[in-house]
Protein backbone atom coordinates (compact mmCIF):
# COMPACT_ATOMS: atom_id res chain seq x y z
CA UNK A 1 0.00 0.00 0.00
CA UNK A 2 1.33 3.40 -0.93
CA UNK A 3 2.53 5.81 1.71
CA UNK A 4 0.09 8.52 2.83
CA UNK A 5 2.49 11.19 4.01
CA UNK A 6 1.65 14.28 6.03
CA UNK A 7 3.65 16.71 3.96
CA UNK A 8 3.29 20.37 3.17
CA UNK A 9 2.28 20.01 -0.48
CA UNK A 10 2.62 22.34 -3.40
CA UNK A 11 -0.90 23.53 -4.17
CA UNK A 12 -0.40 23.71 -7.92
CA UNK A 13 1.93 21.26 -9.63
CA UNK A 14 4.44 22.97 -11.88
CA UNK A 15 3.41 26.40 -10.57
CA UNK A 16 5.02 29.13 -12.68
CA UNK A 17 7.86 30.99 -11.05
CA UNK A 18 8.84 28.20 -8.67
CA UNK A 19 12.57 27.57 -8.56
CA UNK A 20 13.07 23.83 -8.80
CA UNK A 21 16.82 23.84 -9.28
CA UNK A 22 18.80 21.35 -7.23
CA UNK A 23 22.12 19.56 -7.36
CA UNK A 24 20.31 16.23 -7.03
CA UNK A 25 18.06 14.96 -9.86
CA UNK A 26 15.74 13.03 -7.53
CA UNK A 27 15.35 15.96 -5.16
CA UNK A 28 14.79 18.18 -8.17
CA UNK A 29 11.70 16.10 -9.02
CA UNK A 30 10.69 15.71 -5.38
CA UNK A 31 10.41 19.48 -4.97
CA UNK A 32 7.28 19.33 -7.10
CA UNK A 33 5.80 17.31 -4.25
CA UNK A 34 7.11 18.89 -1.08
CA UNK A 35 7.51 22.62 -0.50
CA UNK A 36 11.10 23.69 0.01
CA UNK A 37 11.72 24.33 3.67
CA UNK A 38 15.09 25.84 4.54
CA UNK A 39 14.91 24.30 8.01
CA UNK A 40 14.56 20.77 6.62
CA UNK A 41 17.82 18.88 6.94
CA UNK A 42 16.79 15.97 4.73
CA UNK A 43 13.82 15.05 2.57
CA UNK A 44 12.39 11.54 2.50
CA UNK A 45 12.30 10.91 -1.25
CA UNK A 46 10.11 8.10 -2.57
CA UNK A 47 10.96 6.96 -6.12
CA UNK A 48 7.39 5.76 -6.75
CA UNK A 49 6.07 9.28 -6.24
CA UNK A 50 8.94 10.71 -8.30
CA UNK A 51 7.92 8.41 -11.15
CA UNK A 52 4.38 9.82 -11.06
CA UNK A 53 5.69 13.37 -10.82
CA UNK A 54 7.93 12.74 -13.81
CA UNK A 55 4.92 11.57 -15.83
CA UNK A 56 3.00 14.68 -14.83
CA UNK A 57 5.92 16.95 -15.81
CA UNK A 58 6.03 15.35 -19.27
CA UNK A 59 2.29 15.51 -19.78
CA UNK A 60 2.04 19.12 -18.63
CA UNK A 61 4.80 20.26 -20.97
CA UNK A 62 7.47 20.65 -18.32
CA UNK A 63 11.21 20.35 -18.80
CA UNK A 64 12.05 16.85 -20.13
CA UNK A 65 15.71 17.33 -19.17
CA UNK A 66 14.70 17.24 -15.51
CA UNK A 67 12.96 13.93 -16.14
CA UNK A 68 15.92 12.59 -18.11
CA UNK A 69 18.29 13.43 -15.25
CA UNK A 70 15.98 11.73 -12.75
CA UNK A 71 15.67 8.62 -14.94
CA UNK A 72 19.45 8.30 -15.03
CA UNK A 73 19.55 8.83 -11.25
CA UNK A 74 17.09 5.94 -10.86
CA UNK A 75 19.22 3.67 -13.02
CA UNK A 76 22.33 4.65 -11.03
CA UNK A 77 20.63 3.81 -7.71
CA UNK A 78 19.27 0.35 -8.51
CA UNK A 79 20.09 -2.32 -5.94
CA UNK A 80 22.45 -5.16 -6.91
CA UNK A 81 21.18 -6.72 -4.68
CA UNK A 82 18.93 -5.25 -1.97
CA UNK A 83 18.42 -6.58 1.55
CA UNK A 84 16.06 -9.27 0.24
CA UNK A 85 18.53 -10.39 -2.40
CA UNK A 86 16.53 -8.74 -5.20
CA UNK A 87 18.19 -6.96 -8.11
CA UNK A 88 16.62 -4.10 -10.02
CA UNK A 89 14.81 -2.66 -7.00
CA UNK A 90 15.40 0.79 -5.55
CA UNK A 91 15.24 2.11 -1.99
CA UNK A 92 13.68 5.30 -0.72
CA UNK A 93 16.32 7.94 0.08
CA UNK A 94 16.98 10.70 2.54
CA UNK A 95 18.37 13.59 0.50
CA UNK A 96 19.54 16.95 1.81
CA UNK A 97 19.34 20.21 -0.14
CA UNK A 98 23.05 20.03 -0.97
CA UNK A 99 22.41 16.66 -2.62
CA UNK A 100 23.81 14.38 0.08
CA UNK A 101 22.06 11.00 0.02
CA UNK A 102 21.42 8.23 2.51
CA UNK A 103 19.61 4.99 1.74
CA UNK A 104 16.48 4.37 3.77
CA UNK A 105 17.11 0.64 3.26
CA UNK A 106 13.42 0.09 2.47
CA UNK A 107 10.73 0.60 -0.13
CA UNK A 108 6.97 0.58 0.09
CA UNK A 109 6.16 -1.59 -2.90
CA UNK A 110 8.88 -3.08 -5.08
CA UNK A 111 6.40 -4.05 -7.79
CA UNK A 112 4.93 -0.56 -8.24
CA UNK A 113 8.27 1.23 -8.12
CA UNK A 114 9.48 -0.97 -10.98
CA UNK A 115 6.29 -0.73 -13.02
CA UNK A 116 5.83 3.03 -12.82
CA UNK A 117 9.48 3.58 -13.71
CA UNK A 118 9.06 1.51 -16.88
CA UNK A 119 5.99 3.59 -17.74
CA UNK A 120 7.89 6.83 -17.12
CA UNK A 121 10.90 5.74 -19.18
CA UNK A 122 8.72 4.72 -22.10
CA UNK A 123 6.74 7.97 -21.94
CA UNK A 124 9.93 10.02 -21.88
CA UNK A 125 11.22 8.23 -24.98
CA UNK A 126 7.92 8.79 -26.81
CA UNK A 127 7.72 12.47 -25.85
CA UNK A 128 11.31 13.25 -26.81
CA UNK A 129 11.94 10.67 -29.56
CA UNK A 130 15.13 9.93 -27.64
CA UNK A 131 15.98 6.25 -27.21
CA UNK A 132 19.52 6.75 -25.91
CA UNK A 133 18.52 5.99 -22.31
CA UNK A 134 16.90 2.73 -23.40
CA UNK A 135 19.88 1.58 -25.46
CA UNK A 136 22.38 2.61 -22.80
CA UNK A 137 20.56 0.88 -19.94
CA UNK A 138 18.88 -2.09 -21.62
CA UNK A 139 20.31 -4.69 -19.23
CA UNK A 140 19.06 -2.71 -16.24
CA UNK A 141 15.64 -2.33 -17.87
CA UNK A 142 15.49 -6.12 -18.16
CA UNK A 143 16.34 -6.44 -14.47
CA UNK A 144 13.53 -4.03 -13.57
CA UNK A 145 11.03 -5.94 -15.71
CA UNK A 146 12.16 -9.25 -14.22
CA UNK A 147 11.57 -7.88 -10.73
CA UNK A 148 7.84 -7.77 -11.57
CA UNK A 149 7.93 -11.36 -12.78
CA UNK A 150 9.87 -12.47 -9.70
CA UNK A 151 7.25 -10.97 -7.37
CA UNK A 152 4.40 -12.73 -9.17
CA UNK A 153 2.51 -15.33 -7.11
CA UNK A 154 0.79 -18.52 -8.24
CA UNK A 155 -2.52 -16.68 -8.72
CA UNK A 156 -0.88 -14.36 -11.25
CA UNK A 157 -0.83 -11.36 -8.92
CA UNK A 158 2.33 -9.59 -7.83
CA UNK A 159 3.27 -9.10 -4.21
CA UNK A 160 4.20 -5.60 -3.12
CA UNK A 161 7.06 -6.93 -0.99
CA UNK A 162 8.97 -10.20 -1.20
CA UNK A 163 8.48 -11.02 2.50
CA UNK A 164 4.73 -10.30 2.64
CA UNK A 165 1.79 -11.97 0.90
CA UNK A 166 -0.19 -8.72 0.45
CA UNK A 167 -1.20 -8.10 -3.17
CA UNK A 168 -2.91 -4.87 -4.21
CA UNK A 169 -5.17 -3.97 -7.11
CA UNK A 170 -3.35 -0.68 -7.68
CA UNK A 171 0.06 -2.33 -7.85
CA UNK A 172 -1.07 -5.09 -10.18
CA UNK A 173 -2.70 -2.67 -12.59
CA UNK A 174 0.55 -0.70 -12.60
CA UNK A 175 2.52 -3.89 -13.26
CA UNK A 176 0.21 -4.66 -16.18
CA UNK A 177 0.84 -1.16 -17.53
CA UNK A 178 4.55 -1.38 -16.79
CA UNK A 179 4.93 -4.53 -18.85
CA UNK A 180 2.92 -2.91 -21.65
CA UNK A 181 5.49 -0.10 -21.60
CA UNK A 182 8.30 -2.65 -21.57
CA UNK A 183 6.74 -4.34 -24.62
CA UNK A 184 6.82 -1.04 -26.53
CA UNK A 185 10.47 -0.58 -25.65
CA UNK A 186 11.20 -4.13 -26.81
CA UNK A 187 9.74 -3.22 -30.20
CA UNK A 188 12.02 -0.19 -30.37
CA UNK A 189 15.01 -2.38 -29.58
CA UNK A 190 13.96 -5.24 -31.86
CA UNK A 191 13.93 -7.61 -28.88
CA UNK A 192 11.81 -10.69 -28.17
CA UNK A 193 9.10 -10.27 -25.53
CA UNK A 194 7.36 -13.67 -25.39
CA UNK A 195 8.06 -14.35 -21.70
CA UNK A 196 6.90 -10.96 -20.44
CA UNK A 197 3.77 -11.05 -22.59
CA UNK A 198 2.85 -14.22 -20.71
CA UNK A 199 3.61 -12.55 -17.37
CA UNK A 200 1.48 -9.55 -18.32
CA UNK A 201 -1.41 -11.78 -19.44
CA UNK A 202 -1.29 -13.77 -16.21
CA UNK A 203 -1.36 -10.57 -14.14
CA UNK A 204 -4.52 -9.54 -15.97
CA UNK A 205 -6.00 -12.99 -15.45
CA UNK A 206 -5.19 -12.78 -11.76
CA UNK A 207 -6.91 -9.40 -11.47
CA UNK A 208 -10.04 -10.65 -13.25
CA UNK A 209 -10.20 -13.99 -11.48
CA UNK A 210 -8.99 -13.21 -7.96
CA UNK A 211 -9.78 -9.53 -7.43
CA UNK A 212 -13.07 -9.19 -9.33
CA UNK A 213 -16.08 -8.97 -7.00
CA UNK A 214 -18.81 -10.48 -9.17
CA UNK A 215 -21.61 -9.63 -6.78
CA UNK A 216 -20.76 -5.91 -6.64
CA UNK A 217 -19.35 -5.69 -10.18
CA UNK A 218 -16.23 -3.96 -8.93
CA UNK A 219 -12.79 -5.04 -7.73
CA UNK A 220 -11.37 -5.84 -4.32
CA UNK A 221 -8.67 -3.32 -3.48
CA UNK A 222 -6.38 -6.06 -2.24
CA UNK A 223 -5.86 -9.48 -0.73
CA UNK A 224 -3.68 -10.48 2.23
CA UNK A 225 -3.60 -13.56 4.41
CA UNK A 226 -6.13 -15.12 2.06
CA UNK A 227 -8.65 -12.36 2.87
CA UNK A 228 -10.04 -10.21 0.05
CA UNK A 229 -10.71 -6.59 0.91
CA UNK A 230 -14.04 -5.35 -0.41
CA UNK A 231 -14.39 -1.73 -1.34
CA UNK A 232 -16.73 0.76 0.32
CA UNK A 233 -18.20 3.17 -2.23
CA UNK A 234 -18.16 5.93 0.38
CA UNK A 235 -14.43 5.67 1.08
CA UNK A 236 -12.02 7.32 -1.35
CA UNK A 237 -8.69 5.71 -0.42
CA UNK A 238 -7.92 2.96 -1.11
CA UNK A 239 -11.42 1.85 -2.08
CA UNK A 240 -12.78 4.06 -4.89
CA UNK A 241 -9.30 5.28 -5.78
CA UNK A 242 -8.09 1.76 -6.55
CA UNK A 243 -10.69 1.39 -9.30
CA UNK A 244 -9.11 4.21 -11.34
CA UNK A 245 -5.99 2.11 -11.95
CA UNK A 246 -7.94 -0.46 -13.97
CA UNK A 247 -8.92 2.29 -16.40
CA UNK A 248 -5.59 4.10 -16.45
CA UNK A 249 -3.54 1.04 -17.29
CA UNK A 250 -5.93 -0.54 -19.79
CA UNK A 251 -6.74 -3.70 -17.85
CA UNK A 252 -10.41 -3.52 -18.89
CA UNK A 253 -10.00 -2.12 -22.40
CA UNK A 254 -11.38 -5.28 -24.03
CA UNK A 255 -13.61 -6.47 -21.18
CA UNK A 256 -17.30 -7.04 -21.93
CA UNK A 257 -18.52 -7.78 -18.40
CA UNK A 258 -17.38 -4.51 -16.88
CA UNK A 259 -16.02 -1.60 -18.91
CA UNK A 260 -14.15 1.60 -18.25
CA UNK A 261 -17.19 3.86 -18.67
CA UNK A 262 -19.21 1.97 -16.07
CA UNK A 263 -16.36 2.04 -13.60
CA UNK A 264 -15.65 5.73 -14.15
CA UNK A 265 -19.33 6.68 -13.87
CA UNK A 266 -19.56 4.89 -10.56
CA UNK A 267 -16.26 5.86 -8.94
CA UNK A 268 -14.70 8.73 -10.86
CA UNK A 269 -17.42 11.22 -11.70
CA UNK A 270 -18.29 12.01 -8.09
CA UNK A 271 -14.78 13.30 -7.39
CA UNK A 272 -14.49 15.75 -10.30
CA UNK A 273 -14.94 18.80 -8.09
CA UNK A 274 -13.08 17.41 -5.09
CA UNK A 275 -9.56 16.95 -6.42
CA UNK A 276 -8.25 20.08 -4.65
CA UNK A 277 -8.24 18.06 -1.44
CA UNK A 278 -6.26 15.19 -2.96
CA UNK A 279 -2.60 14.55 -2.19
CA UNK A 280 -0.44 15.40 -5.21
CA UNK A 281 0.11 11.79 -6.27
CA UNK A 282 -3.62 11.08 -6.04
CA UNK A 283 -4.40 14.13 -8.14
CA UNK A 284 -1.93 13.00 -10.79
CA UNK A 285 -3.56 9.56 -11.00
CA UNK A 286 -7.04 11.07 -11.15
CA UNK A 287 -6.11 13.57 -13.86
CA UNK A 288 -4.37 10.96 -16.01
CA UNK A 289 -7.38 8.64 -15.70
CA UNK A 290 -9.79 11.46 -16.57
CA UNK A 291 -7.68 12.32 -19.61
CA UNK A 292 -7.82 8.73 -20.78
CA UNK A 293 -11.61 8.70 -20.45
CA UNK A 294 -11.85 11.94 -22.46
CA UNK A 295 -9.65 10.50 -25.23
CA UNK A 296 -11.89 7.43 -25.48
CA UNK A 297 -15.07 9.45 -26.05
Amino acid sequence: MKHILRLLLISVLLAPGCDKSSVNPALNIWKYYEVVNMDTKAYYVIPYFCNLLGLSILQKGGNPEEVKAYIQWYFDHLNYPDKYGLTGSIYDYYITQDGTEKKAEKYDSADSYAATFLILLNEYCKKTNNTVLIKKNWNKINDIAYLIAFLQDKDGLTKALPDNDAKYLMDNCECYGGLAAYAEMCLLMGKENIYYKKVQASIKEGILETLYDRKENNFYWGISGGVKHKIDDNIFYPDSFSQFFLILHGVLDDNVKINNSELWSKYGEKYKNKTAAFAVEQKIIYEMTLEKMIQKR
